[in-house]
């Protein structure tokens, strides 16, 4: 995949030269994952040191890194419909093969379903997934999903796992204060 910048912004966005789609990295991260004292945070990134980069804690009670990386997706949707440029596509580059499946295999099955899973079982993470589903919908263009292996030397990749493992950090501190 290779890359240019719409210079013609006041701040360049990344694009995939072969398909036009505006790219947007993301991560979630999670320490002490499954523990009482799990802190999870969310990573966007639209390039090397753009303005609307974001890394936060999540919102809610549910700290995983399964709803963190739900969380990123839906920021960076809503951040996107947000600069109203006339954006039409975006894809969405994650490490996280849990995020991509479920946009791209599951989503509409889970909310066919009433949020539950094919077996019955009401999704872990409904409301994360409500919301993205709205962001998706809101989002007047496509949403796409691929795959980048982490920890591989990506700058963007690498830019989203540092922001999100800030957001954790943040999401810590603000359970002890």
């Amino acid at each position: 995949m290779s890359y240019y910048t719409d210079d013609s912004l006041e701040f360049p966005l990344m694009y995939d030269e072969d398909d036009n789609y505006v790219l947007v990295y993301i991560d979630g991260a999670c320490m002490y994952n499954g523990r009482w004292n799990a802190s999870a945070g969310i990573g966007v990134v639209f390039g090397i040191d753009h303005p609307n980069n974001y890394g936060g804690p999540v919102r809610g009670r549910r700290a995983t890194n399964n709803s963190a990386e739900i969380q990123a997706a839906t920021w960076a949707i809503n951040e996107v419909n947000n600069m109203d440029i006339g954006i039409d596509a975006i894809r969405l580059m994650t490490d996280s093969h849990f995020l991509m499946n479920s946009i791209n295999q599951w989503l509409h099955l889970w909310k066919r379903n009433n949020w539950h899973k094919t077996n019955g079982e009401p999704l872990a993470n409904r409301i994360d997934f409500i919301h993205l589903d709205r962001a998706m919908r809101n989002f007047d263009g496509l949403v796409d999903v691929d795959y980048v292996p982490s920890h591989m030397g990506d700058p963007y990749n690498e830019l989203a796992d540092e922001l999100a493992k800030m957001g954790a950090e943040e999401y810590y501190y603000n359970r002890l204060h």
